[in-house]
């Protein structure tokens, strides 16, 4: 046996006792040369078997750590549980149960153990806690009934639940936001690690490269970018014909859209990327963990304008470069990504890896030239330290920039789109009609994301009476997702219609008259018991301007229930006492509006088996 401060290092395979038990003269400086060695290998071992997955399913994964989420980064994997509910989910580690979290959004019913030394993890999204070793259910119940809460958010402080490592804690489940699936973190400290440094899933598949971007950046703005279209030849990426001309006048980046696959269909973002410029690596992000405090700033490494989780599909797009100057921990701090202006010729290679350590990788020539085009100056420069009015050429789209919204100064467009190929992805994927889109708006670039809300107003068009006005909503828009409406507001006196958003992209006005959709799930899905209380169902959905939560009404026998609505699976959900809906035929009645007021009723009758 083999010791290291008081502890057993593990057991060596049978090729390193060997090595080690061959009769080797005995030289002094031997055991100093095995001792770092031994303690490499157990440092190894320790690792690769620290955590356990926590569910008696195959280890796939739809989610990993660092994906974007709106404008921050997910915190950590999510594990598929095949599209149900009820699997029993394990303790990753022996610890103690120290925060038991439960509502209707974020993590839904959650748990966190801690395992001493600063290591945490968590289990999100549950269906319900553990009723066996410490009744966590019961605990749950019990504790919302006497705080008289709908949500819970409760502490042990000295009176933790110890858990041994693989032991039962809770059943995965769909609570939060999302479809059925296991919300898994590892935190150590303040930092959120990555859990499949700990845990080895079998990937043999590259990660895919999609499209490479040319930007150009003046003032920390991009002004232009041009996209070039990939192809795979001998197993590496290219662009074109493998050679790309800018104008050695200008400082240019890159972005890249690609992901991963982790040994499934679905996509997911990627670890890590690196960037070189005549084999000096100038750029790398990886996503081996995220300080806590980092963890909202996804919009420093995503261009939020081309990624996208959710209507859209699922795209991720990389900025390969050091936007912000403060340091973040997912980004290395060896060069800044920049090509600077220069003559001549660069050799340009990136690599996109996978945990498992799978390659995709892209070479191109970059030749920096002569060139006489002038980007259009029809930018405004707006400050950090005073309010800015900006309006486009006709005057009737106006931005109003409050001071502290942006960092240092930057550089703004504001104009009237009307591109036919942009109305017809309008039309396309929100379904409405040509004559009700109204006016498209552009606030370039795409790429910012503001620190304090900017503020947009847009004159009413002619020809729109003020019975129309309550149908017409401000929509933002990027072209790889569906128009999202924004809260509007109209002012009849100005005639303009008025709303707040954080990043720039195409405004639409849109007039919306086609009402919500409801439609009854298969029986199984529409009526479901749950311990004391029945779980009715009813499909929902908006096309455009979506579902106004507070505009729910549901009546069972001609008596008010309270609902909620799943944005994520699109449903109208009711718990109701079982009593409620004794075996027999009901009478169902559902009224819902979307947000620009259309209305849709549902009766039906059902039966109670």
């Amino acid at each position: 046996m083999y010791y290291f401060n008081n502890k057993r290092l593990p057991k060596l395979n049978s090729h390193l006792r060997i090595f080690i038990n061959m009769r080797l003269p005995r030289i002094k400086w031997l055991p100093s040369l095995l001792l770092p060695l031994l303690v490499l290998l157990s440092a190894y071992a320790e690792a690769k078997n620290i955590i356990h997955w926590p569910l008696n399913l195959p280890k796939s994964l739809s989610a990993t750590l660092g994906e974007i989420r709106g404008y921050s980064l997910h915190q950590g994997i999510d594990i598929k549980t095949r599209g149900r509910v009820g699997y029993p989910v394990f303790a990753a580690l022996s610890g103690k149960l120290y925060r038991i979290v439960s509502k209707e959004y974020g993590y839904g019913n959650a748990l966190f153990i801690d395992h001493g030394n600063g290591l945490k993890s968590v289990y999100g999204h549950l269906d319900s806690f553990e009723e066996g070793k410490h009744h966590l259910d019961s605990l749950a119940k019990t504790l919302s009934v006497l705080y008289n809460r709908d949500f819970l958010d409760f502490r042990l402080y000295k009176s933790h639940l110890p858990y041994n490592s693989e032991e039962m804690i809770a059943y995965a489940g769909e609570s939060g936001s999302g479809p059925p699936h296991l919300h898994f973190e590892i935190r150590k400290d303040d930092r959120l690690l990555n859990p499949l440094a700990l845990i080895h899933i079998k990937d043999k598949e590259p990660p895919i490269i999609e499209n490479l971007f040319v930007c150009i950046e003046k003032n920390d703005t991009t002004i232009k970018e041009e996209r070039f279209r990939i192809k795979k030849r001998w197993g590496k990426y290219l662009p074109q014909n493998g050679e790309i001309e800018v104008s050695s006048n200008d400082r240019i980046f890159f972005k890249l859209s690609c992901y991963d696959r982790v040994g499934a269909r679905n996509r997911v973002a990627i670890y890590k990327i690196k960037l070189f410029s005549d084999k000096a690596r100038i750029f790398e992000t990886a996503f081996n963990a995220i300080q806590i405090s980092d963890y909202k700033n996804g919009h420093l490494i995503y261009d939020i304008s081309k990624s996208a989780i959710g209507d859209g599909g699922v795209s991720y797009t990389y900025s390969l470069c050091q936007r912000d100057k403060r340091n973040s921990s997912f980004i290395n701090g060896d060069g800044s990504g920049y090509i600077e202006p220069k003559n001549g010729e660069r050799d340009i290679r990136i690599e996109v890896l996978d945990f498992a350590g799978n390659a995709a990788i892209m070479k191109f020539k970059l030749l920096q030239k002569r060139i006489g085009e002038k980007i259009a100056s029809d930018f405004y420069v707006i400050d950090e330290k005073r309010i800015c009015h900006i309006r486009n050429m006709t005057g009737e789209m106006e931005v109003i920039m409050p001071s502290g919204s942006i960092k240092g100064k930057r550089l703004l467009k504001v104009e009237i789109s009307e591109k036919r190929g942009l109305l017809n992805k309008i039309k396309k994927i929100s379904a409405v009609n040509r004559e009700d889109i109204l006016k498209i708006f552009s606030i370039y670039p795409f790429d910012i994301v503001y620190k304090r809300p900017i503020t947009i107003q847009i004159q009413k068009p002619k020809g729109i009476s003020d019975r129309e006005v309550q149908n017409i909503l401000i929509y933002r828009f990027f072209e790889s997702r569906r128009p999202k409406p924004l809260d509007t507001v109209y002012n009849s006196e100005r005639g303009v219609f008025k709303t707040l958003s954080l990043t720039n992209g195409y405004f639409i006005l849109i007039r919306d008259r086609i009402p919500p959709r409801m439609v009854m799930p298969p029986t199984h899905e529409f009526c479901e018991d749950r311990s004391i209380y029945s779980r009715i169902r009813l499909y929902a959905s908006d096309n455009l301007s979506r579902i106004d939560r507070d505009s729910i009404t549901c009546l069972i026998d001609g008596e008010s229930f309270p609902s909620k609505y799943d944005t994520a699976r699109k449903w109208i959900e009711m718990n109701l006492p079982r009593e409620a809906i004794s075996i027999g035929l009901h009478h169902i009645f559902v009224e819902v509006s979307d947000r620009a007021g259309n209305q849709c009723v549902f009766r039906e009758l059902f039966m109670r088996n």
